[in-house]
């Protein structure tokens, strides 16, 4: 008897969908809390949101692996130049109030740290991004959706906090490297793969 052939998504490229270069050069707009869009046409502007464009659920169904999940992978910068990452995939989308099926895949810093996120305290802990549902005109998306009324991990930030964006709750591990000065977040694209089990 033959075998039936085996189909799986693998992630080929990834889209940057929104950068915030410089907060200290400016914040985004209150307008992309409702169009999240902004200098659509220009990846190169201190502020910049394509987030809008992914509303079309035809174009957001390109994103998703075979679990319906989606991948992305979120950077922050801070001033002395070091980094954190975020890397997970959720199943529902990120301008959704509620965040469903989180998974971490990595949480780097360039300072050698392993943050071990969804381990971590409970009103800082990474679950994934949806809208920022509690305080909306503070930035677009946060790290937690609807369910507390903080906005760590905040993507698209509409004003300065402390000097910068909200992002990892670093005091935990004794650190003290601020808000973040400048974030990116890129979502994974895939491409379905059908192996043959004859060959």
């Amino acid at each position: 008897q033959t075998a039936d052939p085996t189909t799986t998504s693998e992630p080929t490229t990834q889209s940057l969908i929104l950068r915030h270069k410089n907060t200290t050069k400016g914040l985004f707009s209150p307008s992309l809390s409702t169009t999240g869009l902004e200098n659509a046409d220009n990846p190169d502007a201190n502020t910049y949101s394509i987030i809008g464009y992914f509303n079309d659920t035809v174009k957001r169904a390109e994103y998703q692996n075979e679990d319906g999940a989606y991948h992305l992978k979120l950077q922050f910068t801070y001033a002395d130049g070091t980094q954190d990452t975020l890397e997970w995939t959720q199943t529902s989308w990120i301008t959704s109030p509620n965040i469903t099926g989180f998974t971490l895949i990595q949480a780097t810093g360039t300072d050698g740290l392993d943050y071990d996120i969804y381990a971590d305290r409970y009103d800082t802990q990474f679950r994934g991004l949806g809208i920022n549902a509690q305080h909306p005109n503070s930035s677009y998306l946060d790290g937690n959706g609807v369910l507390l009324p903080y906005w760590w991990q905040a993507v698209g930030v509409m004003i300065d906090d402390q000097g910068g964006i909200p992002s990892m709750d670093i005091s935990v591990y004794g650190l003290s490297k601020g808000t973040a000065r400048s974030e990116s977040l890129w979502i994974y694209k895939y491409a379905t793969q059908t192996a043959d089990p004859t060959t």
